[in-house]
């Protein structure tokens, strides 16, 4: 049986399943990288009642859920190391990367289908009408790189989006996202005018690096993080009505992602043998840890 799934995996370009089973768990994906707890890329459900993100502890690795309080945790897709999980506009589906290559299965595990097939494909995002998918195709031949989107059927119409762009993050606007450019700048892009905007630069001459942005649902409002690496990083906002940042974190953060009312961002935070998901207010109060740390790190 295992075989037979590695082999639909190689010859079939689409693979559409109806079963519940995890075709990722071969030797090469599931290989362990850590033996403790590094929860990471949190993504809050569009009715706001769970908080997906991905687990990555030797025996237990996968995509989780987690209700917002800390409670009902269970993995949804288990033994494979996954990117990037997000939250189809319905709520009925979610998109991840496994192997480089772009996947969509629905919540209960049902209606697995691989979207991309070549190339080097992450950090995928649904369009606000669920019809598109964009993701990030990292490895450039001729400049074919960046942001790309193709329908999230089937995987087709592929159409290269923001060239060396990085993250796409939906929010307030239907036709506007924001993104990562290079490592220190946040662009927006229109879709209907195909105009591409510098939001942020920062030329420091630490030379620390920005994170993927997350759009706010309601206001013209971008959160991001900006540190040396993730593990020093910390949580900013920025306005776009005013132009001013502010600051959320002082002890780590990043990706950050927005309740749907907009009153909450839940965000990783990771350190040293400790990784963990973490929510708190939109002003960066009340910040409360959500996934216990790594018993091999206690005491």
């Amino acid at each position: 049986m295992h075989n037979r799934l590695l082999l639909i995996m190689i010859t079939i370009p689409i693979l559409i399943l109806s079963c519940k089973f995890n075709p990722f768990n071969n030797d090469e994906d599931a290989k362990p990288q850590i033996n403790w707890s590094m929860d990471d890329w949190p993504d809050w459900s569009p009715d706001g009642e769970w908080i997906m993100y991905y687990h990555g502890t030797v025996g237990e690795s996968g995509i989780y859920l987690i209700r917002p309080d800390g409670t009902e945790k269970h993995p949804i897709l288990s033994n494979g190391l996954f990117g990037g999980p997000t939250w189809s506009p319905d709520g009925k589906w979610i998109a991840f990367s496994a192997g480089a290559q772009i996947y969509r299965m629905k919540v209960d595990g049902d209606s697995l289908i691989q979207l991309t097939t070549e190339g080097r494909n992450f950090f995928p995002d649904w369009g606000t009408d669920g019809k598109w998918m964009y993701y990030t195709q990292s490895i450039c031949n001729d400049g074919e790189c960046g942001i790309f989107r193709i329908r999230s059927s089937d995987g087709s119409e592929k159409d290269l989006i923001a060239p060396y762009g990085r993250g796409p993050s939906f929010g307030l606007y239907n036709d506007i996202f924001a993104y990562k450019k290079g490592s220190w700048e946040i662009h927006l892009y229109s879709l209907s005018s195909r105009e591409d905007s510098l939001l942020i630069s920062f030329n420091d001459s630490d030379r620390w690096s920005v994170g993927l942005p997350a759009f706010h649902p309601q206001k013209n409002i971008i959160a991001y993080s900006y540190g040396k690496e993730q593990r020093y990083s910390q949580i900013y906002l920025y306005s776009l009505d005013t132009q001013e940042k502010s600051k959320l974190t002082t002890k780590g953060g990043a990706y950050p992602s927005w309740s749907p009312d907009g009153e909450w961002i839940v965000y990783s935070r990771i350190s040293d043998c400790d990784g963990r998901i973490w929510k708190m207010r939109a002003n960066g109060t009340e910040k409360q840890t959500l996934t216990p740390k790594s018993k091999n790190c206690e005491g």
